[in-house]
């Protein structure tokens, strides 16, 4: 499977298991930058801050986070050969 392929399938498949179907893209990939076959991608955090912008709701947190969430992609011959996401976490 190309690197193209791949994201369109996966950002398919995040729009298809997103609660909030009047938002489909909120949480799907990004910006991704290609270096000699190799691919970071980042993705939208507009999800990942109405998650955020619900537990301030509860009291339950407070502060500013951001999503730290990358995809690394290796391809060889033009076809994805591994799929890593670099240790991810929010940090306030």
């Amino acid at each position: 499977m190309t690197f193209d392929a791949f994201r369109k399938a996966l950002d398919d498949k995040i729009r298809e298991d997103i609660l909030d179907k009047s938002r489909p893209d909120f949480s799907t990939t990004n910006v991704c930058r290609n270096a000699n076959g190799s691919y970071t991608c980042n993705f939208h955090d507009a999800g990942f801050q109405s998650t955020v912008t619900n537990f301030k709701k509860l009291d339950l947190m407070n502060g500013r986070f951001t999503l730290k969430l990358k995809l690394d992609v290796e391809t060889v011959g033009g076809k994805v050969s591994l799929i890593t996401s670099p240790a991810t976490e929010a940090t306030p």
